[in-house]
């Protein structure tokens, strides 16, 4: 290739195969934060669970933690703290995910718009609603 068509092709923008790839890259990428999100929420919601039944025993009953794949033994006023510390640290985890979570579907949609991406039901739809409209008398 010469220098004039390399320089030709990089003004031309990317190509429809490019454009494609690129959006279903966001898509998969959109998808594994609202997995991740998913698995989060079911923890954060674990983690609330086991955190309202050791409220209501008594900090010297003795109680069972996995730490690292070992079962350790501990008593519920040292496994408090560190499940509320988790808790808090999962709920922040959870709001920051969201919020990526909506800043890649706004870049979804952006790319929808620039490139003009309908999906095939979207296009059979526009197609009956143009079939549909006419004057009523």
């Amino acid at each position: 290739m010469s220098k004039n068509a390399t320089a030709a092709a990089a003004t031309q923008g990317p190509t429809p195969e490019q454009i494609v790839k690129h959006f279903q890259s966001l898509n998969a990428q959109q998808q594994q934060m609202a997995q991740k999100l998913m698995e989060l929420e079911n923890e954060l919601h674990e983690h609330t669970i086991v955190g309202n039944a050791l409220q209501e025993t008594s900090g010297d009953r003795k109680c069972f933690r996995l730490v690292g794949g070992v079962l350790v033994e501990r008593t519920v006023k040292e496994v408090l703290p560190a499940v509320e510390e988790n808790k808090n640290m999962i709920t922040q985890v959870v709001a920051k995910l969201n919020e990526d979570l909506k800043a890649k579907s706004q870049e979804i949609s952006d790319f929808r718009e620039k490139y003009n991406i309908r999906f095939k039901n979207e296009v059979e739809q526009e197609q009956e609603t143009k079939k549909q409209s006419g004057v009523l008398v």
